[in-house]
Parts: structure tokens; sequence; C-alpha cells
């Protein structure tokens, strides 16, 4: 997938667009982000890519719905995608939080202001006419979408009208339930052989309501040793790459994302310079894509042989103009990917080959082998190329190309194939070897997040290890508050941004659009776990493999949700449950850590040993929960009297301690004579608790060698003498030692 930004300094005027899907884990959704940002281009907008999850999934990943709305200029829903399981009532809904914000929705959507959608009835009746007409099949069985969705719902209503038509039914044994994956139709085969025992020679055709469920049903039949069509014909809808690349290339329905994707920005760029919002509904027609796996021939363009017919003269017309004819048989996508890669290359192409054939040199194949390049850099598929080259051929030799000079037209056109061949497989060998490299860094970027202890450790993973495989900019942020439309966020980690950016990135109250930098389109992976969002990476645009963001986003959620995990274990390990002190075991640490010379002892060092006075009594008389209530109260006041520097533990019962570093005898008098002030007036306006404190204070200077276990010995000993004097007093420890 491109990078469609370009750099940009500071801020930009662009318009930002997002568009909103289910996940990038599917072919068809990698197509339709593919379509999107190539329209994002075209009209000079960013876009934001945001994989928030199905409706209602519940996945940890469906709260990014809320924060959209703050973030860009207009939306573009997939509800193709994102509304599986939702219904008619759930997806009005989230339409409506959508408002003000300028929408176009991707399929069928009541109560939608402006809806795009594909003739999905239409498409399908004609698929299975085609069936039914050219092949004569007559026994079928149907892997449908869930009921709740429109568009599936629509297909199988094509379908069924289409057998109505020819006298045929569907038996409701050989009609299964999918859920639109491979795995849902891996399942639909199991369901069909095993548990309904259906025997696969009573079907003669199977029908797919999309590619995916059709590829998955594909592999599971291949597995148990029947080959497609020849045992059961196979078809599908959507037209993925996947599907063309089967030992039996799948006939299916092919969708105008492109078309619908230009049109859907185009129509929110409009609608932004006009002050309006889109309005309406335009349904699209969507092609069937006849292959092999439904039973027709598998290269339906070879050349017939030359003839002698065809006499020796002035072309009839001119061999460098195409027909409107010819050029609908090229494969779309191969065209379109051409197209973006050199606008001019059929007519250069034809030049080429004209020339090649009048001279002697490989004018053609220099031509040709560049737009092989050029198609493969851009990560385009060039399996058109055997297609195109014969139509190519079939256009000079029906259109005027004296017979004489055929032999050596197929001649060109079979080292063209060749050629093509030669150039993919190469190219291909070299991309296993990046590819293999590309998974050896995105195993180690992963392994490092899940293996990272703590937050920061998962920051400085991402800001090295995510460049190294083509994120080179990108902002994590975690979730600061509990939820809701109000969801705020801090920054975790940001790498490869510009200075002016990240200065704006220091706020922690959310992502407003002025946060992200303008001038570029990126993809938005909600982080969350079950139904707590955990946080949100906002990733460039640029991976070659779409689904590897959805790989980024498991690790940061597993790595976070882990590291906080620990943090909050760790918390209770070394937190008092009740008054949320530090406990006995953290304050051994922390003053050894303090005495530590080897860290830099930070000298003098006092302590602090403070013990309620009357405690018993109030616990005994007022009962346990006033007792409680007491220790809070008091752990609140004395830690109010200390500084940030100081820690303050609970060591047992009614006794806390206090660390002060770099605090003298002195000093440390002065915070004991401010406990002793400000405690027993808190405990009595909030409690009516007649509660005093006693106070042992024992010092370190700098000259000293005394460890943690006497210095906690001589403020005990201060405390004790506390007590004997008649409490609610501070005494030091030296005070004992001079009398």
């Amino acid at each position: 997938m491109p990078d469609y930004g370009v750099p940009a300094s500071g801020q930009s005027s662009k318009r930002r667009l997002a568009l909103i899907c289910d996940s990038l884990e599917d072919i068809f959704q990698s197509a339709l982000v593919d379509a999107g940002l190539a329209a994002a281009a075209a009209h000079d907008v960013d876009l934001l890519v945001v994989p928030g999850g199905k409706l209602g999934e519940g996945v940890g990943k469906n709260f990014i719905h809320d924060l959209v709305p703050k973030w860009v200029d207009g939306i573009i829903v997939a509800a193709h995608t994102i509304g599986h399981i939702a219904t008619e009532r759930q997806m009005a809904a989230f339409l409506e939080q959508l408002r003000p914000i300028p929408t176009v929705t991707l399929g069928v959507v009541t109560g939608a202001d402006c809806c795009l959608s594909i003739d999905n009835e239409r498409a399908a009746y004609d698929l299975t006419q085609h069936l039914v007409l050219q092949h004569h099949h007559e026994r079928f069985a149907y892997i449908c979408g869930l009921g709740g969705n429109a568009e599936a719902r629509a297909r199988e209503l094509g379908f069924t009208s289409a057998l109505a038509e020819a006298g045929l039914s569907v038996p409701s044994e050989w009609r299964v339930v999918g859920d639109f994956t491979w795995e849902g139709g891996r399942n639909a085969i199991c369901e069909l052989l095993d548990r309904r025992s259906i025997d696969i020679a009573e079907v003669q055709a199977l029908v797919c309501a999309n590619d995916a469920m059709a590829v998955g049903a594909c592999l599971e039949l291949e597995r148990r040793g029947y080959f497609i069509p020849k045992d059961i014909a196979v078809v599908g809808f959507d037209d993925t790459e996947l599907a063309r690349h089967l030992p039996a290339p799948l006939t299916t329905v092919r969708q105008p994302l492109r078309e619908l994707l230009f049109d859907a920005v185009r129509m929110l760029v409009d609608a932004l310079g006009s002050g309006t919002t889109p309005f309406g509904a335009r349904r699209y027609g969507a092609e069937p894509i006849l292959r092999r796996s439904c039973g027709c021939l598998r290269l339906p363009n070879l050349p017939r042989p030359s003839g002698h017919d065809l006499p020796d003269g002035p072309p009839k017309r001119s061999l460098r103009t195409v027909d409107p004819a010819l050029l609908e048989e090229f494969e779309e996508a191969f065209v379109a990917a051409l197209d973006e890669v050199h606008p001019g290359w059929l007519g250069e192409l034809l030049d080429a080959m004209l020339t090649q054939l009048e001279e002697e040199g490989a004018v053609f194949y220099d031509r040709l082998e560049i737009l092989c390049f050029e198609l493969l850099r851009s990560r385009k598929s060039t399996g058109g190329w055997q297609n195109a080259l014969l139509l190519l051929r079939r256009h000079l030799a029906y259109n005027g190309l004296p017979w004489s000079r055929l032999p050596e037209l197929d001649r060109i056109i079979d080292g063209a194939m060749r050629l093509t061949g030669e150039v993919t497989t190469s190219y291909m060998a070299r991309q296993r070897e990046e590819l293999l490299e590309h998974l050896r860094v995105l195993s180690d970027a992963t392994a490092g997040l899940l293996a990272a202890p703590d937050l920061t450790t998962i920051a400085e993973v991402a800001r090295t290890s995510f460049p190294k495989l083509g994120v080179r900019r990108g902002m994590i942020w975690l979730v600061t508050s509990d939820g809701g439309p109000e969801l705020s966020l801090s920054p975790l980690s940001v790498f490869g941004m510009d200075a002016e950016p990240n200065r704006a990135l220091r706020a922690t109250t959310g992502l407003g659009s002025e946060l992200l930098l303008r001038g570029r389109s990126w993809v938005v992976e909600p982080l969350g776990t079950g139904a707590r969002p955990l946080g949100v990476a906002v990733l460039q645009c640029g991976l070659a493999h779409v689904s590897w963001y959805e790989r980024l986003r498991d690790a940061l959620t597993a790595a976070i949700n882990g590291a906080q995990l620990i943090q909050q274990v760790q918390s209770l390990v070394v937190t008092d449950p009740l008054t949320g002190l530090n406990n006995r075991r953290f304050f051994t640490q922390k003053i050894r850590q303090e005495l530590d010379v080897e860290r830099g002892a930070s000298l003098p060092l006092s302590l602090l040993v403070l013990d309620l006075d009357g405690f018993k009594m109030l616990n005994d008389e007022r009962g346990h929960d006033t007792g409680d209530k007491a220790l809070i109260e008091a752990a609140d006041s004395i830690k109010h009297c200390l500084r940030e520097s100081d820690t303050l533990a609970r060591f047992g019962g009614d006794e806390f301690v206090a660390v002060l570093p770099r605090t003298t005898a002195e000093q440390a008098g002065a915070i004991a004579a401010r406990v002793l002030n400000r405690l027993p007036r808190t405990l009595q306006e909030r409690m009516a608790a007649p509660l005093t404190c006693s106070i042992g204070m024992a010092t370190i200077e700098k000259s000293e060698t005394t460890g943690d276990v006497e210095l906690f010995r001589l403020a005990d000993q201060a405390l004790l003498a506390a007590k004997r004097a008649g409490k609610n007093r501070a005494v030091h420890a030296r005070e004992i030692a001079r009398s």
C-alpha cells in the first residue's frame, strides 16, 4: 500500500476524510483501502483508514468510532464490512452519532443521507443465469451470508430469482449460513459433507455469497481430493486478488470499488466546498467475471491460427487505433494499474510493436520490460499481461496487418509472453527474499513488544522497530480515562514526526485533528481488549501488506495490556490496600535504595516513625469500620505534610513510616511539627475522633555509616520515648543519646 502523502512542513489546510471499515485482514477490504487512498490522492485530501471492527462485536475496537468525528471533515462508512452482525437500528444509531460530519455510506443502510451501493441482486442473478444457461447446471448448493446483512440478502434473492425462472430451487439442506470468511467457507463444506452427509456428486455448482467463503470452500474441497470444476463448479462474489490465483481461477462478480471510492471522495469534497451535506442514493452495476472455476475456458482469448484470407496491402484502418469494444475486453484492474504507472502505455506499446515488425531490434520488448518493472515496483499484479498480449495480437491480426507478417507477430507475442513471465519470476524471487526479511523484522518487533516489561520499553521498541518495517512515522496514544465519547488520550510514543507536530503532541486530553500531521494519510488502529479501550496507534500508510497493521495492532494491544497488568500487580505487591500508601515491603526497598552508596546515597537522610495515640480504644469502642476510616484520614493528613520527594508507608496496624531524603535533623523536626499540628485537627473535624500522634525520628549524616536496620531501630526507640513522655509529641534519637 503506497504512502500517498507528501512531506509537509508544519500544518496543511488539506481536508481530512476517514474510511471506516472492519479490519485490514481480508483481501476485499485491502482493495477497498487501496481504492480509497488512490481517490484521496487524486482529490488532494488526506485519508484516515480506521479499521474499527464490526459494530457490536465487542473486541476492544469499536470505541474508536466515537473519536473519528473529532478528527475529520468527512466520513466514508464501509457499511457492508462493519454491519455484518449489526441490526438496522444499530446501523442507524451509528450513523446518527457521526452527525453533523458529512457522511457517505458504502452499502445499503436505512436512513443514510448519502448511500452508494452495488446492485447485488442483479449481479447475483446474472451470474446464476450464466451457470444455468451456459453450463446447464441444475443442482445448486448455496453458502449465504449472515441474515442481518442487507447485501447478503440481496445476493441470495438474485440467486433464487434466477433459479426460479428456470424452474429450479435449492434444497434447504444444501443451504449453509456462512460468516464471509475463509474459515466460514471451510466450515460450510464440512457441514455439507460431514454433518449433513451430502454426496458431492449430487451437487453440480456451489454458489458463495462472497469470494472469501468461496476460497475457503475451494481449499477444503481440494484438500478432500475434489477437482474444480470437474467435480463441482464454484463461484463467488467480489473479485479479490486471491480469487484470480486459485488452481482454478474463481468465477465471481467484480464490484467497481475504484469508481465507488472515487465518487464517495468527490461527493464529500464537493459538499465540504459548498458547505452542504451529501444526499441521495446511487446504485452501481457489477460485472460477472467468468473464469475456470465455473467451467469456462481458462484462456478465452487464445489467438486463432494465422490465415491466408487477410490480403497484403495497406491496412484497412489504423493499427494504432483501438476499438472501445476491444478496450472493454482488457482486465479492468490491470488497465487501471497501467494507467496509474504510465497513462500512455497502450499507444506506446502499439507503436513499439509496429516498429519492431518493420525494423530489426527489440523496441517492443524494451518498452514491455519497462512497463513490467513499473507495475512490479508499484506492487501491482502483472498477471494481466497474458490476456492483454493476446488481445493486442488479435487486434493487429484482424485490423489490417498483412497476413505475411502474422508469423512474425506470433513470434513477437510468444517472446513477449516469455519475457513478462521471466521478469515477473525474477522480481517475485527478489520480493520473496525481501518478504522473508520483512517477516523477520515483523517477528522481532512483535517479540520485542510482547517481551517488554513496561510502557517505556514498549515505546522504545515501537520507535526503533516500526521504521524498519516501513512505518517511518507514527504516534501511539494511551487511554487516560474510563472510556465513552469523552475518551482522553496521552502520547506514549511519537516517532518520525517533525518538530512542530511534536510540540502539539504534548497535549494529554485528546487526539484532536490539530494534533495529527496534515498532508499525509494514516492508518488508525484502535488498541483494546474485550470491551476495554487501551489506546490508539496512528501509523503512516505504506506497508505492502495492510494486514501487517493488524499484526502490529495485536502485538501493541497484548504488550500494553500485559505491561499495565504487570504494573497493577507490582502496585498491589507494594501498596497497602486500605490506605493506598506504600506498604512495609516497599518501605524496606526504598530506604535501602536511598542508602545504596553505589547509586549515590541521598544523605543526610531522616526517618520518621509515627504511631496514632488512642487508636486501639477508638477501634474497640466504635468498631473496625471507624478505625479503618481513621487510618485512611490519618494517612491523608500525614501525606499532606510531606514533600514530593518524601515517601510515606504504612508499616502495620496504626504505625506509619516516612523516608525523608536530603533532610537534616532540624528539617525532620519541622516536618514532624507540621504533622503534630495538622493531624489531630483533621481527625477531629472529619470524624470527631480525639486522636493524636507520637513520632520518633532518626537521621544519618554524610559522615555516618548507619544501615537501614539501625536507622529504623533508632527511630523506633525515639517513638517509645515520645510515648513515655506523654504522647502527642516528636522525639529525635539524638535527644535520647544526650540524655
